[in-house]
């Protein structure tokens, strides 16, 4: 019996996925840990599971020096329980559970891989391979694990970067141009692949200031050629917006106080804030439209006052960013800049 995937996730593991989790179940079984599949055993998974992936890594293991007994330690496995753990595998007899089936950053992983699935085109319901867990470790890994993996562990980032997108041009060059963006830096590609549809935000949910300052970029960059928005804009609008907490908080930590030529390059696009915030302000639309941050601040604040619980979508034509069915896909009427 197979260890069950994370549905609510969008995680359906393909059969080499579900080799890997049961491998990884069965090593928090023997380890005794608290969960069944944990951030560590779900790599172990990754490396004893027989596929291409499990290939490569022992491979590349040993000609850079990964501290692999290190990695076994934690989970208090050794190669001598490897063959015996295939086997059980093979039988189909499931694990015995532990407290909880997966840890906090065993589900972080699983989560974000979805993410680069997504990134990287893969169909809709369409299973999760190995690849895309891999992919995480070396390109999202969870900033908690960055000490075990790369100085306890010995991965080093820049030589496992470079030999993944290798693994990947050559096991799944079908898909390389659809990895692109996930691999930026490490693969050759045409400057036009430096970007990213906005279709990418679909999948993805949005407090009520996110959607009016994307909406905002959205409206904005839809009226250039090419539709385009870059990093910096989103990182100058996020530092300007001082009436957000969040943006107030990151302002502060990046030491970055909005000067005048910020807000003049924000006046344009913060001139439709007030309709991309509408619906979440007790249906209230904002009758003026703000010509600079500050008045946007003055804006924002005024309507927080007013705030209720609402449901209702926010709209820009007929795209949506709340993640749910629309007529025309999220973010068609821009491109995100992969920089």
């Amino acid at each position: 019996m197979s260890t069950p995937g994370m549905p609510e996730l969008g995680m359906i593991p393909d059969s080499d996925l579900q080799k890997v989790l049961d491998i990884a179940a069965y090593i928090g079984e023997i380890g005794q840990d608290e969960v069944n599949v944990s951030y560590t055993s779900l790599l172990i998974g990754l490396m004893w599971s027989g596929d291409p992936i499990s290939h490569w890594l022992q491979k590349q293991q040993k000609e850079l020096s990964v501290k692999t007994e290190a990695i076994y330690g934690r989970r208090l496995v050794n190669e001598g329980v490897r063959d015996r753990i295939l086997a059980d595998v093979l039988s189909g007899r499931r694990a015995a559970p532990r407290k909880e089936l997966y840890s906090v950053s065993a589900k972080t992983v699983l989560q974000e891989a979805v993410s680069i699935a997504q990134e990287t085109k893969r169909p809709l319901g369409a299973p999760l391979g190995a690849r895309h867990v891999a992919a995480v470790y070396f390109f999202r890994n969870p900033p908690g694990h960055n000490t075990q993996f790369y100085q306890e562990w010995g991965f080093q980032r820049e030589a496992w970067r470079q030999a993944f997108a290798h693994f990947v041009a050559r096991e799944y060059g079908s898909e390389l141009q659809a990895w692109s963006h996930v691999l930026a830096g490490y693969v050759a590609s045409e400057p036009a692949d430096a970007t990213v549809s906005g279709e990418v935000l679909r999948g993805y949910q949005f407090e009520p200031e996110s959607l009016g300052l994307l909406r905002a970029l959205e409206s904005t960059v839809a009226a250039h050629t090419p539709s385009v928005f870059y990093s910096e804009d989103l990182l100058v609008t996020l530092a300007a917006v001082r009436s957000v907490p969040d943006c107030a908080a990151f302002a502060d930590l990046s030491g970055r106080t909005p000067e005048c030529s910020d807000n003049r390059r924000l006046a344009h696009r913060g001139r439709s804030i007030r309709g991309h915030c509408e619906s979440v302000h007790h249906h209230t639309r904002i009758q003026e439209h703000p010509r600079s941050v500050a008045q946007f601040d003055a804006l924002h604040h005024r309507n927080r006052q007013h705030r209720r619980p609402s449901h209702h979508c926010l709209h820009l034509g007929s795209s949506r960013l709340d993640g749910k069915p629309a007529p025309s896909a999220v973010g068609s009427e821009f491109t995100a800049a992969a920089q």
